[in-house]
């Protein structure tokens, strides 16, 4: 592996931290996100490659990494985490739609990961399926509930309110309580900046941020 440093980085981007996509593919078919499962046979960096990315990073001061996907699950993470770890990243965060390797949870915290945001948008299991297009929302609440247990800091549930679940804002509020300050809830507005917007009727579902306040307790 080789170390690139990159001229004009300092100890003064130690507050920064590296978004790393790690890969573009995913399991789930949201309609808001990749329906049509465009990008499902793009490349890929490896292991070694977004590696060397990390040491670079660390080398300009950088030891905060936010990994992301597609769905950063379907690599074996924890080598990523374990060896970013070695090369001095202090904290590591990930964003995945809990559906895969549930099992891993305490190795992923033995490897360097933080902290998880889980994307989780109903809880009702009929809707999570025409949001999603797969069943795996059982899978999904037991990520976040051995989340909670396992990781120090608080794990975050990515919500995206649209017309059909926005009044579920209520019920996952209440849902979020049960944890005692274990789980925060992030209400992620519909934004038109990927494809899904194009060809599609996925703009029909779209709320505005007054509507999610709207349906939020007081």
């Amino acid at each position: 592996m080789v170390s690139v440093p990159i001229p004009g980085c300092s100890a003064a981007t130690a507050s920064w931290h590296l978004r790393v996509t790690i890969l573009p593919q995913c399991n789930l078919r949201c309609r808001y996100c990749n329906p049509h499962a465009l990008f499902q046979h793009s490349d890929t960096l490896g292991d070694d490659e977004i590696v060397e990315i990390v040491a670079a990073a660390v080398d300009c001061g950088i030891n905060r990494i936010h990994w992301t996907g597609g769905e950063p699950c379907i690599r074996n993470v924890v080598s990523l985490f374990r060896r970013s770890k070695e090369l001095g990243v202090a904290e590591q965060v990930m964003t995945t739609n809990g559906t895969l390797r549930l099992e891993q949870i305490a190795q992923m915290k033995d490897a360097g990961l933080s902290r998880v945001n889980v994307s989780l948008d109903s809880l009702s299991p009929e809707r999570n399926l025409q949001i999603t297009g797969r069943r795996h929302i059982q899978t999904t609440l037991g990520w976040i509930e051995q989340a909670c247990q396992t990781f120090d800091q608080p794990t975050k549930m990515n919500i995206v309110p649209m017309s059909d679940n926005v009044h579920e804002i209520p019920n996952l509020i209440s849902f979020a309580q049960r944890f005692s300050g274990k789980l925060m809830l992030k209400f992620i507005e519909l934004c038109p900046n990927n494809p899904a917007f194009y060809g599609s009727e996925i703009q029909a579902f779209a709320v505005t941020r007054d509507e999610i306040v709207r349906h939020s307790p007081q």
